[in-house]
């Protein structure tokens, strides 16, 4: 998992999850977003699925590939 801050954008409620296998994918969604949120990646569902319980309050929004290995986006 990798958290990253921006713009001092660390409050609850303001971090955005970006959930997908692809290192590409995620590079560009995290440039588009981060002006706007704190971003949190996960690598995979079952990474995602484990940040999102933990700490539900904290995210706004969850960005989720629908297909990846194990865990799809659809069984997240």
């Amino acid at each position: 998992m990798i958290n990253r801050s921006y713009n001092g954008n660390t409050g609850t409620g303001n971090t955005l999850i970006i959930v997908d296998d692809d290192e590409m994918n995620r590079a560009i969604l995290t440039h588009i977003f981060e002006p706007y949120y704190s971003i949190e990646e996960a690598v995979n569902g079952e990474q995602g699925l484990q940040s999102i319980l933990d700490t539900p309050e904290r995210f706004c929004a969850i960005l989720l590939d629908v297909r990846m290995p194990g865990m799809d986006g659809i069984q997240v």
